[in-house]
C-alpha cells in the first residue's frame, strides 16, 4: 500500500518493477504520473484511492499479469494507453466520475474485457460490460445508437467513421474524449445529451458536413478546437442562458475555422 502521506506519483515512479504483486493507493494521492508502474509484470491487481484524479498516459501499460482494476470515484481522466497490452485484465470498474478515455486506455487487453453490442466495442465490468465506448468494428456505418449504459466516449472512437450521418447518445454519457467524432464527414447533425460535462479537444473537428449541435447547460468545459475546421456549422443550440453559456471554459479556438453560426439559447426542443 502507499502511504497515505503521498499526494503525487511522478512519472516512472515504480516503473519495470517486478517485485509488486498488489497496489492499494492511499486517499491522500491525488494524481498516477505518466508510465508510473509501465511494465510492473508481477502486478495482479490495483486498487485506486477516491481521491485520484488522474492515471497518466501509459501508467499500467505492458503490466502482463494484472487481471482486475478497481479506479476510485474521483478519477475524472484516463490516459493514452493507460492499461493498453494488459494481455490479462478482464475487469475495470469505472466510476461516474470518469469523462475522459485516452485513446487506447484499454487497448490489446485480455478479450474477456471487452463486450460487443451492435458493431461497437464496450470495456467494463460485470455491472456494467457497457461503461465505455472505445470504437467500433465497422467504420462503414451510417447511423449508430450508443448503448444505453454507456458513460463515457473514448478517444478516436468514431473518428474518420466517414458515412455516419446520425449518432445517438443516451442521456447516460457523462463524457466525450478528445477526436471521438473527428473526421466524419457525413455528419450533419448531433444533439449532445443533458449528462455531458466536457466535450473533448478536437472532438468533432473536421466534420464537414455538420451543421447544427444542441449543447446542453451541463457542459461544462469545451476544450480546445473541439468543433475546428466544421465549416458548416450554422447553428448552435445551447439548453442554458447566455449567462451559463459564457461561464463554459473553452479551449484555445475551440470553435475556430468554423462558418458563420448563430447560437440559440434557452433551447427547449429536440
Amino acid at each position: 500500500m502507499i502511504p497515505d502521506s503521498v499526494e503525487t506519483l511522478g512519472a516512472y515512479a515504480f516503473a519495470y518493477c517486478d517485485q509488486l504483486s498488489e497496489i492499494t493507493l492511499g486517499e491522500s494521492l491525488g494524481s498516477i504520473g505518466s508510465y508510473a508502474f509501465i511494465d510492473c509484470t508481477s502486478l495482479t491487481s490495483v486498487v485506486i484511492g477516491d481521491n485520484v484524479t488522474t492515471i497518466g498516459d501509459r501508467a499500467f501499460c505492458d503490466c502482463d499479469r494484472l487481471t482486475s482494476v478497481v479506479i476510485g470515484d474521483s478519477v475524472t481522466t484516463i490516459g493514452y494507453q493507460a492499461f493498453f497490452d494488459c494481455d490479462r485484465l478482464m475487469s475495470v470498474v469505472i466510476p461516474d466520475s470518469v469523462t475522459s478515455i485516452g485513446d487506447y486506455a484499454f487497448g490489446c487487453c485480455n478479450s474477456a474485457l471487452y463486450t460487443e453490442y451492435a458493431y461497437g466495442t464496450y470495456v467494463g465490468d460485470a455491472e456494467n460490460p457497457y461503461a465505455i465506448l472505445i470504437g467500433l468494428t465497422n467504420k462503414n456505418l451510417s447511423t449508430y445508437t450508443i448503448h444505453e449504459d454507456t458513460k463515457v466516449i473514448a478517444s478516436y472512437a468514431f473518428s474518420e467513421c466517414e458515412r455516419l450521418t446520425s449518432i445517438t447518445i443516451p442521456d447516460s454519457v457523462k463524457g466525450i474524449s478528445s477526436y471521438a467524432f473527428s473526421s466524419c464527414d457525413s455528419l450533419t447533425s448531433v444533439v449532445i445529451p443533458d449528462c455531458v460535462t466536457i466535450i473533448g479537444s478536437y472532438a468533432f473537428s473536421s466534420c464537414d458536413s455538420l451543421t447544427s449541435v444542441v449543447i446542453p447547460d451541463s457542459v461544462t468545459i469545451i476544450d480546445d478546437y473541439a468543433f475546428s475546421f466544421c465549416d458548416s456549422l450554422t447553428s448552435i443550440k445551447y439548453r442554458g442562458t447566455q449567462e451559463q453559456w459564457n461561464a463554459i471554459s473553452k479551449g484555445w479556438y475551440w470553435n475556430s475555422y468554423t462558418g458563420s453560426y448563430t447560437i440559440t439559447y434557452n433551447y427547449t426542443g429536440e
